[in-house]
């Protein structure tokens, strides 16, 4: 929906939500179990009965067990929601299906995190830092060990411990 149009306002706001990078931008807390708590908590609710109400709230809407907002993320996005996260993080953008790297309000990359996470010049030249897996790999690679050029740790990790068992 293109939120220029007046006529696509109302449904936007009835899809689609907003989560502070920052977790001191949230609401409250960093925690979705302190920020569902402070209403309650400020009205003088016993801390016995704040715990079965923020437990009970939470259940209600499907986010019992859901203390950190990546892993919210993710399970919203396997059951088919698309979400869009703006960060400078590049350790989360790794872990998205596309990313677009904004210079001055245009696009200046876009495409999947493993296309766009590795033009380091790109990313220094626009003060983003690239992933510490895509820095150790391309260091590596200028000292002769070619693990190839990951994006996350994980499969860095991986690559590095079938180098070394060959070795």
């Amino acid at each position: 929906r293109d939120t220029r149009d007046k006529d696509s306002v109302y449904f936007i706001r009835s899809h689609a939500g907003m989560v502070f990078q920052n977790p001191d931008d949230q609401l409250v807390a960093s925690l979705i179990e302190n920020d569902v708590a402070f209403g309650p908590e400020n009205l003088g609710v016993p801390t016995d009965e704040l715990r079965e109400r923020v437990s009970a709230a939470l259940a209600d809407v499907g986010l019992q067990g859901f203390e950190k907002l990546m892993r919210v993320c993710r399970t919203l996005h396997e059951r088919g929601m698309t979400i869009v996260m703006i960060t400078h993080f590049m350790e989360e953008a790794a872990q998205a299906d596309r990313v677009i790297v904004l210079e001055s309000g245009r696009v200046a990359a876009d495409g999947a995190p493993a296309d766009v996470l590795v033009q380091a010049d790109l990313l220094k030249r626009l003060h983003l830092d690239v992933p510490f897996a895509c820095a150790l790999s391309l260091a590596l690679k200028r000292r002769g060990v070619d693990a190839g050029v990951h994006i996350e740790t994980t499969s860095l990790k991986e690559e590095l411990c079938r180098l070394l068992s060959k070795a």
